[in-house]
C-alpha cells in the first residue's frame, strides 16, 4: 500500500511539474520574435467598448474616467439634451418652445453669455411679448433667475410675470397649466431679478436617522423645490428697447432617474400592475399607478439603476395638476404609506438583492399635521452607493382600499460625485487580424496607465477563445424574449423578429481572476487568437475616481497553435510500483512549421 501511495505521488508532482511550464517553454516561438502591443489609447478607441451609456467622461487625451455629477447647476443649459414627445407623437428637443415675436433670437435667452440677449418686436402689440423655455423634461427647480441688458439699445424689463408648468397636458392638445412663479409689483431697472421656488403640492421631507435618532450625517438640507418643464415670461408693459439677456433655471442635481432603460436598468412592479418606467421618464403626462384589491400581493417596485451611484435624495412626486383640479374626485393621487430601501448590489444566499431597509412605511411622518397624505416625498440621507431601489406601499389598517393604492409621475434620483463603479468590456479583440496572419498569438502581458487619487481602484479579468459564433435571439410579436423551440412552435401570426449578434465561441475560457497590478503575465488561456477585457473603474468615496489613460496588451507569434498531453499508460495496478510517461502532442495548424 505504501508503494502505491508513493506512486501516486510521484505521478501528481511530474504531472505538475509539467503543468506549470511556462507558455513560452510550451510554444517556443520562433528565433528572433518581437512582442507586439495592442493599445487602447484614444476616445474612439475606448467608445467601442461596451459600458452603462452615460457613466463616463472621455478626455481629450484619450482618457476616460467615472462620470461626475453636478450638484446645484442651471438646467436650462443642456436643454437640448433632452427630448420628449408631443400630443401628435413628434420628438422634440428642450430649448425656447416659444416666443410671441421675433422668434429668431429667442435662442439667445439659455445660450450661457448674457452679452447677447432677445428683444420683442417693438411693433408688435403687447399681448405677443412673451416667451416660453422647454426644459426637455419635468425636473425639481429651486429658483429661476432673469438677468437682463443695460446698454444704449438694451434695457430691462420693467413690468413682468413669470409661470412655470409641470408640463401635464390639460387638452389633448399641448396646452399646459401654469402658476405664478414671481413677477413685479412696481416698475423696475434692476439686472437681475431672482424668484426661489416651493412645491405646489403638500410636501413630506424624510431626513435617515442613525441608531442614536440624529439625523444622518452629510444628508442635504437645502432649499425647497417644485417640479418644472415649461416657464412662460409675460411682459405686462412696454418700454424703449425692452431686453432678457439669460434665464437661469436652477436645479438641485442631476436626476439619473431619466437613464435608466439606456443604461440597461430595469423598473418592474413586482406583480405587473402599471408601468413602473413612466414614472422615470421626465414626462409628467405618463404615470405608474396600482391598486391592491382583497387578497392580492402587496404593490411594490424594484428598480435597477444599472450600474452604481453614489445617492444622497430621492424625491416621489405626484402631479400638482391632478390634485388642484380634482380629476380624481375624493380618490386624489395623493403618496401613501410605504418603505424604502436601497441595496448596492451584493446577494443573498438564494441570489436575491440584498436590500436595507433606509425608511419604514410609516404613515405619521407623512401625514405630520395635516390630514392628507403628500403629493411630494423628499428623502435624504449621507451620500451611499446604490444600484437597486426598491419600494412597498403598505396598508393602513383601516381596511380601506385606498390606503393600498400607489401614484407616481415621477421617482427623482439624485447622485453626488462620480459613478460608484462601472464595468468596461470590450469588443473581441482579434490578434490575428492586428497582426494581419489571422493566427493565434501568444497572449504575454496586460497592461495599464491610470491614475488612482485616494479611494480609487481599478480591477481588470480577461477571457480568451479561437473563435466566434452567431448568436440569435427570439422575440414574440409584442417584444417579449422567447427561446428557438418556443419561437419554432408559435404560430407565424405571432412571431416577431429575430435578432442576431456575434458572441463568443464554444471554447471560449470564463473570466479570468481578477489582475492585482499592471504588467501581470497573462491570466487567460494563451495561445489564442480572440480576448476580451473587463476594466471595473470605481472608488468608496464619491469625490475621487480613477483615471485610466491607456490599456495594452503585449503578444507574440506562436510557433504552434497549442498542444495536447497524453499520459500513458492509462491504467495502474494498485500496489504494483509503476513507470509513467507523459507525452507532449503539438496541435499545429496549416501554417505552422
Amino acid at each position: 500500500m505504501k508503494r502505491f501511495i508513493r506512486s501516486q505521488r510521484l505521478l501528481w508532482l511530474f504531472i505538475l511539474s509539467l503543468l506549470i511550464v511556462p507558455d513560452f517553454a510550451l510554444y517556443a516561438q520562433t528565433s528572433g520574435a518581437a512582442t507586439q502591443v495592442y493599445r487602447v489609447n484614444r476616445r474612439s478607441q475606448w467608445q467601442q467598448w461596451t459600458f452603462p451609456a452615460g457613466t463616463l467622461d472621455f478626455g481629450l487625451s484619450g482618457s476616460l474616467t467615472p462620470a461626475r455629477y453636478k450638484g446645484l447647476h442651471n438646467a436650462a443649459l443642456n436643454v437640448g439634451a433632452f427630448t420628449h414627445g408631443l400630443a401628435g407623437g413628434r420628438q422634440v428637443s428642450g430649448g425656447v418652445w416659444k416666443a410671441g415675436s421675433n422668434e429668431a433670437a429667442a435662442h439667445r435667452i439659455i445660450d450661457g453669455d448674457s452679452t447677447t440677449f432677445w428683444q420683442p418686436d417693438a411693433d408688435a402689440p403687447l399681448e405677443d411679448w412673451w416667451i416660453e423655455i422647454d426644459l426637455g423634461r419635468a425636473t425639481m427647480v429651486t429658483e429661476v433667475r432673469l438677468i437682463f441688458p443695460d446698454e444704449e439699445g438694451a434695457r430691462p424689463f420693467r413690468e413682468f410675470r413669470v409661470f412655470g408648468s409641470e408640463g401635464r397636458r390639460v387638452t389633448r392638445n399641448d396646452v399646459f397649466s401654469f402658476h405664478l412663479i414671481g413677477g413685479t409689483t412696481r416698475p423696475i431697472e434692476e439686472t437681475l431679478v431672482s424668484y426661489k421656488l416651493d412645491p405646489l403640492v403638500r410636501e413630506a421631507r424624510r431626513v435617515r436617522q442613525s441608531s442614536e435618532g440624529v439625523d444622518d450625517a452629510g444628508a442635504a438640507t437645502d432649499a425647497n423645490y417644485d417640479l418644472v418643464q415649461f416657464i412662460r415670461i409675460l411682459v405686462d408693459a412696454k418700454t424703449a428697447d425692452a431686453a432678457l439677456a439669460e434665464v437661469e433655471v436652477y436645479t438641485p442635481g442631476e436626476n439619473i432617474a431619466l437613464g435608466t432603460l439606456e443604461r440597461g436598468g430595469t423598473i418592474q412592479e413586482r406583480a405587473g400592475r402599471g408601468f413602473a418606467f413612466k414614472m422615470a421618464d421626465g414626462d409628467a403626462n405618463s404615470d405608474w399607478g396600482a391598486r391592491r384589491e382583497r387578497g392580492q400581493d402587496p404593490i411594490a417596485w424594484d428598480w435597477d439603476l444599472g450600474t452604481l451611484f453614489w445617492i444622497d435624495r430621492i424625491v416621489f412626486r405626484t402631479s400638482d395638476f391632478l390634485l388642484r383640479t380634482l380629476v380624481y374626485g375624493s380618490n386624489l393621487p395623493h403618496i401613501r404609506t410605504h418603505s424604502l430601501s436601497v441595496s448596492d448590489g451584493r446577494r443573498t444566499l438564494t441570489g436575491a438583492v440584498d436590500y436595507e431597509e433606509l425608511f419604514v412605511g410609516d404613515a405619521a411622518s407623512l401625514l405630520s399635521t395635516s390630514s392628507e397624505f403628500p403629493g411630494q416625498v423628499t428623502y435624504l440621507f449621507a451620500p451611499r452607493p446604490v444600484r437597486f431601489i426598491a419600494a412597498e406601499w403598505i396598508s393602513s389598517g383601516d381596511g380601506s382600499f385606498q390606503s393600498q393604492s400607489g401614484f407616481l409621475i415621477e421617482t427623482l434620483v439624485y447622485a453626488t460625485g462620480h459613478v460608484a463603479q462601472v464595468e468596461v468590456t470590450s469588443d473581441f479583440i482579434d490578434l490575428g487580424r492586428i497582426d494581419g496572419d489571422n493566427r493565434v498569438k501568444v497572449i504575454d502581458a496586460i497592461s495599464w496607465v491610470a491614475d488612482l487619487p485616494e479611494g480609487a481602484y481599478i480591477q481588470a479579468r480577461t477571457r480568451s477563445g479561437n473563435s466566434l459564433q452567431e448568436i440569435y435571439t427570439y422575440f414574440r410579436k409584442d417584444g417579449t424574449e422567447v427561446t428557438k423551440e418556443q419561437y419554432d412552435q408559435m404560430p407565424n401570426a405571432l412571431r416577431g423578429p429575430t435578432e442576431s449578434v456575434i458572441g463568443a465561441g464554444t471554447d471560449w475560457s470564463e473570466w479570468s481572476n481578477f489582475y492585482q497590478r499592471s504588467g501581470e503575465r497573462f491570466r487567460s488561456p494563451s495561445p489564442r487568437r480572440y480576448l476580451q477585457i473587463q476594466l471595473i473603474l470605481g472608488s468608496d468615496r464619491p469625490e475621487t475616481a480613477p483615471t485610466v489613460h491607456s490599456m495594452s496588451i503585449g503578444f507574440t507569434d506562436a510557433f504552434l497553435s497549442g498542444v495536447q498531453g497524453e499520459i500513458q499508460p492509462r491504467m495502474a495496478e494498485p500496489g504494483v510500483e509503476q513507470l509513467f510517461s507523459y507525452r507532449i502532442v503539438p496541435l499545429p495548424e496549416s501554417r505552422d512549421t
